[in-house]
């Protein structure tokens, strides 16, 4: 390590204008990503009795992260949206990819934008639109269901179907992110398996399960892994829907997180808990990356 640093000064020393031309990159990583990750593991070990005054409590923010009940309730909310949200996300993605990779599709480049538009779309507009969609008394989802005589549907309202609505938002909003990588994925299979399953007289649907699934397992468990931490930090569509209600059902740990900070004020201990939710991020990403190593070594 000593030797590269070396060798890199060296380097600047030599010809420092490549160096310049990228400074702006770190200096703003360093003021803005860098300084505010150290800031805050060091604000975990302390509680603000002022925004001046700080106290050191040690290691009692972490603990009381553990003893909080509602932070075990919001682990709990997020497990169970995410347990439903990555499957159903990852295997849509897969069949809608495959369907627009198909030649026998018209327009696949309109279709394909269509479904990554909500990607790029503020997760605010998101929320309010599926406020709207999902309303009780005039949202179209439960118009809709009412042609088939279902009663209106409390979606915001009631605690069951708070996680529902959650999933169906998030759903919606990612689809079309795991698609694209699925698309890659896709065109990068070779044709002569199909060409060879064809001639043995496999179907389409026996070549999707034997061909096209084994060969996008890597790109899948990519597109899995990725999910599982961006469900892990989901927030904004969250807080703007539900608000984490109603009775705490939709409560999930970044909604928790931003209370304690920017309504209660507590950042010291909001601190400790983004440090906790970083060590489940990356114990459950190294989980699922063993897990994905064992199934390609058998």
């Amino acid at each position: 390590m000593v030797a590269f640093f070396r060798d890199l000064l060296r380097d600047f020393r030599r010809n420092p204008n490549p160096y310049l031309f990228i400074s702006p990159f770190f200096i703003l990583f360093l003021f803005f990503g860098l300084v505010p990750i150290f800031y805050s593991f060091y604000m975990s070990f302390f509680e603000f009795v002022t925004f001046t005054e700080m106290e050191f409590v040690g290691l009692s923010n972490y603990a009381r992260v553990f003893r909080d009940g509602d932070f075990r309730l919001s682990v709990w909310n997020t497990i169970v949206i995410m347990l439903v949200h990555v499957p159903t996300k990852v295997f849509f993605a897969l069949v809608l990819a495959v369907v627009l990779n198909s030649k026998l599709i018209k327009f696949a480049n309109f279709f394909r934008l269509s479904v990554f538009l909500p990607v790029v779309t503020a997760p605010v507009v998101v929320a309010l639109v599926f406020a709207i969609l999902l309303d009780t008394n005039y949202g179209i989802v439960n118009y809709v269901l009412g042609w088939f005589g279902v009663t209106p549907v409390r979606w915001l309202t009631d605690p069951f179907w708070a996680k529902p609505a959650v999933i169906i938002a998030q759903t919606w909003r990612w689809l079309g992110h795991d698609m694209v990588i699925m698309l890659a994925g896709l065109q990068a299979i070779s044709k002569d398996y199909y060409e060879a399953s064809s001639i043995d007289g496999a179907n389409a649907l026996q070549a999707f399960w034997k061909i096209t699934v084994p060969l996008m397992w890597p790109v899948t468990l990519f597109c899995i892994v990725l999910s599982t931490i961006n469900g892990l930090q989901m927030f904004d569509t969250v807080y703007v829907l539900t608000g984490g209600g109603p009775a705490k059902a939709s409560l999930v740990i970044g909604v928790l997180l931003y209370n304690n900070a920017f309504q209660y004020f507590r950042f010291g201990y909001a601190s400790a808990m983004a440090y906790v939710l970083g060590a489940m991020i990356f114990v459950l990403s190294l989980v699922q990356m063993k897990f994905a190593s064992r199934r390609a070594a058998s």
